[in-house]
């Protein structure tokens, strides 16, 4: 999005970036609901590598899926989660059986909006490797509720997470990198607590939904203003009809 405003301020033509935000009173850390679902899939104290979208092959979904067997083969106990729907659930459910992950693999078909904060809660690193990407606002998602992210350095998500500030941001399909940050997170908890508050903090300075849409507002308001329009959407001047 910076680029775009970039080249068209550059081509004479005014612009402003406006973000989009989320509920921060709804989207927090959630200890409780972290709990119940992690004991509902009986994780216990594995590190929890998740996963949050559309099921397809341009989300890097067996990317991730390999990366929770990686790190596992680095000697940490860890569980990955897969949560959503699409085309390739039956080819990631059957990869996890090649890899050997059939019992730390979890798949949880798409959830309502209302226990998306939950989930997110419940993970210890949220991954998003995706091949392109638009902005990943599952990215903000998570970070809101304390959950350190590592994503590709694609499209909109170079503006959502901010590089060893609440993540890591990896070149699209460097697995070696991407499993580098994910061994370093899953074995140093204080690390993760840590990048994890500060990703909230972050997503708090930038993202407030409402404050986003009050920014959106204005600048509607101001495009109207200069298009001849009153504050009650009449146009007005010598050209009004």
């Amino acid at each position: 999005m910076k680029e775009a405003t970039t080249q068209l301020c550059g081509a004479g033509i005014s612009a402003k970036s406006a973000y989009l935000g989320v509920n921060l009173e709804q989207f927090q850390r959630d200890d409780v609901a972290r709990n119940r679902i992690r004991s509902a899939h009986g994780i216990g104290d594995d590190v929890l590598i998740g996963y949050v979208g559309r099921i397809e092959d341009e989300k890097g979904v067996f990317e991730a899926l390999e990366l929770v067997s990686r790190v596992r083969a680095a000697g940490t106990r860890a569980a990955g989660m897969f949560i959503g729907d699409g085309s390739r659930c039956a080819a990631l459910k059957q990869k996890a059986g090649t890899l050997g992950l059939q019992d730390a693999v979890h798949l949880v078909p798409s959830v309502p909006n209302s226990e998306i904060p939950g989930y997110m809660s419940a993970l210890d690193l949220l991954v998003l490797p995706s091949k392109q990407e638009g902005f990943g606002l599952v990215l903000i998602e998570a970070q809101a509720c304390g959950t350190p992210v590592i994503a590709t350095r694609t499209g909109g998500i170079v503006e959502a997470v901010e590089h060893g500030t609440g993540g890591f941001l990896v070149e699209p399909g460097d697995l070696a990198a991407l499993t580098s940050h994910a061994v370093f997170l899953a074995k140093n908890s204080q690390q993760r607590a840590e990048m994890g508050a500060r990703a909230a903090q972050w997503v708090h300075s930038r993202f407030d939904g409402q404050e986003q849409a009050v920014q959106l507002f204005r600048i509607y308001e101001r495009l109207a203003r200069q298009a001849g329009y009153g504050s009650g959407g009449r146009k007005v001047g010598c050209n009004a009809e």
